[in-house]
């Protein structure tokens, strides 16, 4: 993929470019690469130009390989995001950040400072906390990137179980019965005994859950 040379005719409108964005700080890392696979497999590339960016587990952004072959799960292996799989810009690891100058909407490629090409919108598909929880959301919002999908607020309710439940349950909607705890009280009114019925538990701010009988 060339990052570096400009549109052939810059009187002619360019197809939108759009960033991928996969991999991050949560525990789901690799579970995001995944569907980023999916994604680079089924988008239509004569209708938009992709670009790859993967961030790494101590959040650094990076232009990576935009082949889906390359995020997907190898011989038991998952995909992660690292320096090894970023891609070379002007001879240097391509970063990524947001514009700089006033009044410009977009991210830039960067390499050793300098800009390349400018991104026009966003596609998140971070899994778990700094991605689904609105944060992400926030960072675009602020930088004034347009970006697919929830916007803040509602990507922080979904991700927080208990003030998306309270909120339902205020709107008058059917919510099964919960009980939220901190880590510090460890549930000391012991587990909730409804009837026999399976329960199960959850992070208030995570995706994993482990059922209980």
């Amino acid at each position: 993929m060339d990052t570096t040379g400009s549109d052939q005719d810059r009187g002619r409108r360019r197809r939108p470019r759009v960033a991928v964005l996969f991999g991050g700080r949560s525990g789901e890392h690799s579970i995001s690469c995944v569907t980023a696979a999916g994604v680079l497999e089924a988008i239509d590339r004569s209708r938009y130009d992709v670009v790859a960016v993967g961030i790494t587990k101590d959040g650094r952004w990076l232009l990576v390989d935009d082949d889906p072959r390359v995020w997907r799960i190898t011989d038991g292996v998952m995909p992660m995001v690292s320096e090894a799989a970023a891609l070379s810009v002007g001879g240097r690891i391509g970063e990524v950040v947001p514009a700089r100058r006033l009044g410009e909407a977009t991210l830039d490629l960067r390499s050793g400072g300098a800009a390349t090409e400018p991104i026009d919108v966003v596609f998140p598909l971070l899994h778990g906390p700094y991605g689904e929880d609105g944060t992400v959301q926030g960072l675009l919002e602020l930088a004034g990137i347009r970006y697919v999908g929830s916007g803040v607020l509602a990507s922080a309710v979904g991700m927080d179980k208990d003030v998306m439940k309270t909120l339902l349950r205020a709107a008058g909607l059917r919510v099964a019965d919960w009980v939220s705890f901190t880590a510090q009280e460890n549930c000391r009114h012991g587990w909730p005994n409804w009837g026999g019925r399976c329960s199960s538990s959850r992070p208030g701010r995570d995706r994993a859950s482990v059922c209980h009988a």
